[in-house]
């Protein structure tokens, strides 16, 4: 009696460790999750406070303040902070969105970045969540916590994208 339950237990244990992989496996695969990090594929590591920015890309090209952001621009980026000057620590400044306008910055396998065509955009993000309401000229979707929106020319090329936190500016 002890043998048939000691392969019993031995199969439900390996039955249990197959579809704890193979659920791990399809919430990080492809189809879920385009790409892990969007921000540190625009040279951002290790967080998005002010001070961690320029420790990343160097000091900006251009600063602008306007109605709601601080905005530090590069060549082919723009970071915007919300509400705070960088000179004002407490509390920290986080940077809400980035919008991307060069050709230098790209996005997972496919290499989706200004440039790229509508079709390959929305191709890639088939199976992830879309942003809904969207004027005709742009498509968005929701890859994990990130919200990406393409705006696209009258070629249907990406002319422009925004990477936002949890959604918009």
């Amino acid at each position: 009696m002890k043998k048939t339950t000691i392969v019993w237990l031995t199969i439900f244990s390996i039955l249990i460790v197959i579809i704890s992989s193979a659920v791990y496996y399809f919430l990080r695969h492809p189809l879920f999750l385009y790409e892990k990090n969007y921000f540190e594929k625009i040279g951002i590591k290790g967080g998005r406070n002010y001070e961690n920015v320029i420790a990343n890309k160097g000091e900006p090209i251009k600063k602008e303040i306007n109605k709601s952001f601080f905005l530090a621009k590069y060549d082919g980026l723009e970071l915007g902070f919300a509400d705070k000057h960088p000179d004002i620590k407490d509390p920290p400044n986080i940077m809400s969105y980035a919008k991307i306008t060069g050709k230098q910055y790209r996005f997972g396998r496919q290499k989706i970045g200004v440039g790229s065509t509508r079709k390959k955009v929305e191709s890639v993000y088939k199976h992830i969540k879309k942003i809904i309401h969207l004027p005709e000229n742009q498509f968005g979707a929701i890859d994990k916590d990130t919200w990406v929106e393409y705006t696209f020319n009258e070629q249907n090329v990406v002319s422009e994208i925004i990477v936002l936190v949890g959604g918009g500016p």
